[in-house]
């Protein structure tokens, strides 16, 4: 396992070095959507090597796609006509109305597509801004990890399942960043980092509005749910409560073991 795992840390630099390639040679015209599928596909069929080119393949496509979009629309903006234009994304707009560009105007599509006006900010600047974070790939980050968790390479795999993380947070913190904490705590358990381990689990508990925010304004709602649960069961505990923690009831549950298990309960 460990001879493997040499194998696809030797893929991972030699398709690094494929960067220096010419464009043509890299394939980046492919989607890095469809790199990543095949990347699964890949990796539920046990053919790790060609998962984690495929994976890496995609991060790399993914990131010089939206940093060729960065710097046209830099180049763009650099025009004296348009610099006279301020930073006002409308008016960008209009100029390109009387000034079509195909170019810039997929460019602005592309951002507005992945972003609410709210967070553009009608701002050139903030565009510019927001490349950097459609060019993190967390996804492709995870793939990797499990890639390396398959194999038996737990430092590996949780060193790339926290930049997964990390990546998530910024990009969009949804569902998915609890599936990357599960992982985590996993890991951690793996590894024997206790402290680590529970820290992660609390973190997913925590998601759980029930048991979040001041304890104090909650602890009678928790009284009363508790009585519920134990006095009458569980069917109707869900039919007055309506209490849905279907994401951190896992956590919950090995938080239990874990606290059982040490005596601290």
């Amino acid at each position: 396992m460990k001879q493997r795992a040499v194998v696809l840390l030797v893929l991972s630099v030699l398709f690094i070095n494929l960067a220096g390639l010419p464009i043509d040679a890299q394939n980046v015209q492919e989607p890095y959507w469809l790199l990543l599928e095949r990347g699964k596909q890949y990796y539920r069929s046990k053919e790790y090597g060609k998962a984690l080119i495929a994976f890496e393949d995609a991060k790399r496509n993914k990131d010089e796609m939206y940093l060729r979009m960065q710097k046209d629309f830099i180049e763009f903006l650099s025009a004296d006509e348009v610099r006279r234009l301020g930073d006002s994304i409308s008016k960008i707009s209009l100029y390109l109305k009387d000034k079509p560009n195909k170019r810039i105007s997929d460019i602005i599509a592309e951002v507005q597509f992945n972003f609410s006006d709210s967070v553009i900010q009608d701002s050139a600047k903030k565009i510019i801004s927001l490349f950097d974070i459609m060019r993190l790939y967390p996804e492709a980050e995870y793939w990797i990890g499990e890639v390396y968790h398959e194999e038996g390479e737990a430092t590996i795999a949780l060193q790339q399942y926290t930049r997964a993380l990390s990546q998530q947070m910024i990009v969009e913190p949804n569902e998915f960043t609890t599936q990357i904490r599960y992982r985590i705590a996993e890991l951690y358990h793996i590894l024997g980092n206790y402290p680590n381990y529970e820290k992660t689990l609390r973190e997913i508990a925590y998601k759980d509005n029930l048991w979040n925010g001041d304890a104090r304004s909650e602890v009678f709602i928790r009284t009363a749910m508790f009585k519920t649960l134990t006095q009458d069961g569980v069917n109707r505990f869900l039919t007055l409560y309506r209490h849905d923690a279907t994401q951190v009831e896992k956590a919950h549950r090995l938080l239990g073991f874990y606290y059982y298990a040490t005596g601290r309960y």
